[in-house]
Protein backbone atom coordinates (compact mmCIF):
# COMPACT_ATOMS: atom_id res chain seq x y z
CA UNK A 1 0.00 0.00 0.00
CA UNK A 2 1.22 3.38 -0.81
CA UNK A 3 0.61 7.03 1.22
CA UNK A 4 -2.48 8.61 0.07
CA UNK A 5 -1.73 11.84 -1.62
CA UNK A 6 -4.21 14.58 -2.12
CA UNK A 7 -5.08 16.73 -4.91
CA UNK A 8 -1.70 14.95 -6.94
CA UNK A 9 -0.89 17.68 -9.58
CA UNK A 10 -1.74 17.06 -13.05
CA UNK A 11 0.46 17.32 -15.86
CA UNK A 12 0.98 20.82 -17.37
CA UNK A 13 -0.34 21.05 -20.74
CA UNK A 14 1.84 21.96 -23.55
CA UNK A 15 0.95 24.68 -26.35
CA UNK A 16 2.19 26.78 -29.09
CA UNK A 17 -0.86 28.77 -29.82
CA UNK A 18 -1.85 31.49 -27.91
CA UNK A 19 -5.09 34.23 -28.67
CA UNK A 20 -4.27 37.59 -27.96
CA UNK A 21 -7.53 40.63 -27.87
CA UNK A 22 -7.75 43.94 -27.50
CA UNK A 23 -4.78 45.28 -29.31
CA UNK A 24 -4.64 49.04 -30.85
CA UNK A 25 -6.10 49.44 -33.81
CA UNK A 26 -3.05 51.70 -34.41
CA UNK A 27 -0.66 48.53 -34.64
CA UNK A 28 0.53 47.31 -37.39
CA UNK A 29 1.03 43.74 -37.99
CA UNK A 30 4.78 44.25 -37.78
CA UNK A 31 4.06 46.20 -34.59
CA UNK A 32 2.62 42.85 -33.32
CA UNK A 33 4.79 40.33 -34.11
CA UNK A 34 7.90 42.55 -33.24
CA UNK A 35 5.94 42.95 -29.59
CA UNK A 36 5.37 38.87 -29.37
CA UNK A 37 8.98 37.97 -30.71
CA UNK A 38 10.80 39.18 -27.42
CA UNK A 39 9.70 35.61 -26.18
CA UNK A 40 10.57 33.61 -28.89
CA UNK A 41 10.99 32.61 -32.18
CA UNK A 42 7.11 32.60 -34.13
CA UNK A 43 5.93 30.23 -36.37
CA UNK A 44 3.15 32.23 -38.11
CA UNK A 45 0.49 34.70 -37.49
CA UNK A 46 -2.78 35.98 -38.04
CA UNK A 47 -3.81 39.07 -37.06
CA UNK A 48 -7.77 40.26 -37.30
CA UNK A 49 -10.04 43.24 -37.23
CA UNK A 50 -13.58 42.53 -36.13
CA UNK A 51 -16.22 43.59 -38.97
CA UNK A 52 -19.80 45.37 -37.81
CA UNK A 53 -21.83 43.18 -39.44
CA UNK A 54 -20.45 40.19 -37.37
CA UNK A 55 -21.36 42.33 -33.88
CA UNK A 56 -24.20 43.08 -34.99
CA UNK A 57 -26.72 41.23 -31.81
CA UNK A 58 -23.91 43.04 -29.43
CA UNK A 59 -25.28 46.07 -27.64
CA UNK A 60 -23.60 49.30 -29.30
CA UNK A 61 -21.08 50.32 -26.17
CA UNK A 62 -19.52 46.86 -26.16
CA UNK A 63 -20.06 46.63 -30.51
CA UNK A 64 -18.21 50.09 -30.06
CA UNK A 65 -15.33 48.85 -27.73
CA UNK A 66 -14.47 45.58 -29.78
CA UNK A 67 -14.53 47.94 -32.81
CA UNK A 68 -11.50 49.99 -31.94
CA UNK A 69 -9.38 46.76 -31.28
CA UNK A 70 -7.78 44.12 -33.13
CA UNK A 71 -7.28 40.30 -31.88
CA UNK A 72 -4.50 37.46 -32.94
CA UNK A 73 -3.40 34.13 -33.36
CA UNK A 74 -0.10 33.93 -32.22
CA UNK A 75 1.68 30.26 -33.18
CA UNK A 76 5.60 29.86 -31.46
CA UNK A 77 7.94 27.67 -32.24
CA UNK A 78 8.37 26.40 -28.91
CA UNK A 79 5.96 25.06 -25.91
CA UNK A 80 7.87 27.43 -23.67
CA UNK A 81 8.35 30.39 -25.26
CA UNK A 82 4.36 30.27 -25.65
CA UNK A 83 4.01 29.41 -21.96
CA UNK A 84 6.39 33.01 -21.28
CA UNK A 85 4.01 35.35 -23.59
CA UNK A 86 1.00 33.88 -21.73
CA UNK A 87 2.48 34.55 -18.07
CA UNK A 88 3.50 37.53 -18.99
CA UNK A 89 1.57 39.39 -21.32
CA UNK A 90 -2.05 39.98 -19.58
CA UNK A 91 -0.29 42.19 -17.01
CA UNK A 92 1.20 44.38 -20.19
CA UNK A 93 0.04 47.61 -21.59
CA UNK A 94 1.27 46.96 -24.74
CA UNK A 95 1.83 51.24 -25.90
CA UNK A 96 3.16 51.98 -22.52
CA UNK A 97 7.18 50.82 -21.86
CA UNK A 98 7.70 52.37 -18.26
CA UNK A 99 4.64 50.54 -16.91
CA UNK A 100 5.84 47.37 -18.55
CA UNK A 101 9.13 48.04 -16.98
CA UNK A 102 7.94 47.99 -13.85
CA UNK A 103 5.78 44.85 -14.16
CA UNK A 104 9.25 42.98 -15.55
CA UNK A 105 11.03 43.95 -12.47
CA UNK A 106 7.90 42.25 -10.15
CA UNK A 107 7.31 39.89 -12.16
CA UNK A 108 11.32 38.89 -11.75
CA UNK A 109 11.05 39.52 -7.74
CA UNK A 110 8.21 36.98 -7.30
CA UNK A 111 10.23 34.49 -9.50
CA UNK A 112 13.03 34.67 -7.15
CA UNK A 113 10.83 34.60 -4.20
CA UNK A 114 9.03 31.48 -5.13
CA UNK A 115 12.47 30.21 -6.53
CA UNK A 116 13.78 30.87 -2.45
CA UNK A 117 10.40 29.07 -0.75
CA UNK A 118 11.30 25.73 -3.32
CA UNK A 119 14.80 25.11 -1.78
Amino acid sequence: MGEYIKNKPKAKKKFNNIYVKNIPRSFSDADIENFFTAYGPIGSTLIKEPRENELAKLPDEKKQQILTHKYAFICFKSFDDAEKAVNKVPYYKISDKDYNEQVDKLSDLLSKQSEFKSE
